[in-house]
């Protein structure tokens, strides 16, 4: 379970040695114009697709977290890419590959704001 003021979560799209503790993630996250201590979560990717490491930070300093798949690769649809980039993911998405699930966002729905006619009035 993730503690700490998480506002958004990112999933970084490019390779990034995992070698990397602490300090060199955070390294990573400020190429990425992303800020942990505000609150952005961002999770990093193995390119053997075995592994997840999760950077966030909370009131007293950072967290990295890792999982390690322990039968097989999680079946997760990922191109590597070569330019450094990120894209925010749902809590959603985010157990997905937690779960090492096979999914492929094709759409996102719109968020929802509430119409003129879909008020009701208490009268």
């Amino acid at each position: 379970m993730i503690y700490g003021n998480i506002t958004k979560i990112f999933l970084a799209q490019h390779k990034v040695d995992f070698r990397k503790s602490h300090n060199g993630l955070l390294a990573e996250s400020f190429k990425l114009k992303l800020n942990v201590w505000d609150g952005d979560c961002i999770l990093f990717l193995s390119k053997d697709k075995t592994k997840i490491k999760i950077l966030y930070a909370d009131k007293t300093g950072l967290w990295l977290s890792t999982k390690l798949f322990s039968a097989s690769a999680m079946k997760t649809k990922f191109k590597f890419l070569n330019e450094v980039k990120c894209d925010e993911i749902t809590r959603a998405e985010m157990a997905l590959l937690f779960e090492g699930a096979r999914f492929e966002i094709l759409a996102k729905a719109k968020e929802w704001s509430p119409q003129k006619k879909d008020r009701i009035s208490l009268q």
